[in-house]
């Protein structure tokens, strides 16, 4: 009986955050906002809840007071926390932030400031290593070039070069 009782509890709350979770993954999937963000954003949302619930008790917010109250298990993870400023450049969706270093970084860039047209794949200067440097080395140019011609951000040419259209940037 005792050993129901207590799987009926702990599956409890996994039956009322889920829908909450569920929005929230549609919403970010919407927003075509990366997952690493979408982390951060639940990082930081723990953190400052905890320490307003700890002010709410009139408990000192220490490291791991935070880091008990929040579910974080290791209080070092909570000084992180306190001391980071998330990147703005991590809300950005995937192929905005391609769109924009593809504009910024001279690496990308020709003289006059351009976005050069890339080779697809290779070493150095190409569409694939643009996509690796900026979302992650595990990342397949693929389906981000895909998405990107798709949308009318970017084409190939005849030499079958991955260009940016004009008059487009993030």
């Amino acid at each position: 009986m005792k050993n129901s009782r207590r799987r009926r509890q702990g599956a409890d709350p996994v039956r009322r955050i889920f829908p909450l979770l569920e929005s929230l993954a549609e919403t970010s999937i919407d927003l075509n906002l990366p997952r690493d963000a979408l982390v951060e954003l639940l990082k930081t949302t723990l953190l400052q809840i905890a320490l307003r619930k700890l002010a709410d008790r009139g408990d000192c917010p220490t490291a791991p007071a935070i880091a008990l109250v929040s579910g974080m298990k290791d209080p070092r993870e909570v000084h992180s926390l306190l001391n980071k400023k998330i990147s703005e450049e991590a809300f950005l969706p995937f192929d905005q932030r391609i769109r924009h270093r593809w504009s910024t970084d001279p690496r990308f860039r020709d003289p006059s400031g351009n976005p050069l047209p890339l080779p697809r794949r290779g070493s150095g200067t190409t569409f694939e290593n643009l996509v690796r440097t900026t979302i992650g080395p595990r990342m397949s140019y693929g389906p981000v070039l895909k998405k990107l011609i798709r949308d009318g951000y970017a084409s190939t040419d005849a030499r079958g070069r991955v260009t940016l259209s004009r008059g487009v940037s993030a």
